[in-house]
């Protein structure tokens, strides 16, 4: 019953269950009756400090907007195309919350997902607004990077079939690639998202994973991202060294074998004037500095 109802937290845990025959009940019959007193425990408007204000619209509509993040939270379609529908569409409310977002895409919700594009065409190339994003922070900001740390590739395919775009809202240091090369705990989890998002056009030149990965030692990554159209000759946009500068600078003999073998110059020379032979002198690394020499050598007597 909708009585049952008698304080914001157990609304909200309403919306939560899915329960939409008791919020429908509420907030059109049993919220319009109550005393202004009453009403004001169902509203979200902070005035100031030190008082709760109601605001003329009922139900409030920051009050609402939390509720569709409830409706989020618990994997209902329903109610959120309730709340909606009902009571925010009218009102010219035009874009789905972030949080609502956030969560679908952090959950793989297809049928969440569904229910906000059939209400929003453009909701999957919102980004995070700044205000909910932590100080220097900017690697939660795009619907794609919390799928693809969550593994939810049919999510992924699900919003790139609804108008989505991989590369959208992206920009130096923060590409989904060099992202997700950052934050997976294992070769084999980050090489299956690495291969996924290559085959679903992902920025993989542009993106700077590959001097991620040589630059954490990592031989399979490195050979994976390069299978996938990384260059293997890139200058670095900070450092100015090519991934084979920066494995002879870190002194990592397997690294600099496949980057050789997989076509890297020896002769190419960084900002700094300096080539590969020369770096993996200077830090002492003679095994690489060997494999180089050997490396070029045979590159001169073969021309």
């Amino acid at each position: 019953m909708s009585q049952d109802i008698r304080s914001w937290q157990a609304l909200y845990a309403a919306c939560k269950q899915g329960d939409v025959h008791r919020v429908r009940s509420f907030l059109q019959t049993t919220l319009p009756s109550l005393s202004p007193s009453s009403q004001r425990d169902f509203c979200l408007h902070h005035c100031s400090p030190a008082s709760i204000i109601p605001c003329s619209a009922l139900p409030c509509p920051v009050a609402l907007t939390r509720l569709l993040v409830a409706a989020s939270e618990g994997s209902s379609p329903t109610i959120f195309a309730y709340l909606w529908d009902i009571h925010l569409a009218p009102r010219g409310i035009t874009s789905i919350p972030w949080d609502c977002l956030r969560i679908a895409a952090y959950k793989g919700d297809i049928p969440l997902g569904t229910t906000f594009f059939e209400r929003d065409r453009a909701c999957f190339r919102a980004a995070a607004p700044p205000t909910a994003l932590l100080p220097g922070r900017r690697d939660g900001h795009q619907q794609f990077n919390i799928a693809i740390r969550n593994d939810r590739f049919d999510y992924i395919d699900f919003m790139l079939a609804h108008g989505g775009d991989i590369n959208v809202g992206l920009d130096g240091g923060h590409d989904i690639l060099r992202m997700v090369v950052r934050c997976a705990a294992d070769d084999a989890v980050t090489g299956r998202r690495v291969a996924f998002l290559a085959s679903r056009g992902s920025k993989v030149r542009e993106s700077g994973a590959l001097m991620e990965v040589v630059k954490g030692g990592s031989v399979e990554l490195t050979e994976r991202l390069l299978r996938c159209g990384a260059d293997v000759n890139g200058i670095g946009e900070q450092g100015g060294a090519s991934p084979l500068m920066i494995a002879a600078n870190e002194g990592y003999e397997d690294m600099v074998r496949l980057l050789l073998g997989l076509g890297a110059d020896v002769g190419a020379v960084g900002r700094d004037g300096r080539d590969a032979v020369a770096m993996a002198n200077e830090n002492g690394h003679e095994g690489v500095e060997r494999i180089l020499r050997a490396w070029r050598s045979k590159t001169e007597t073969a021309l």
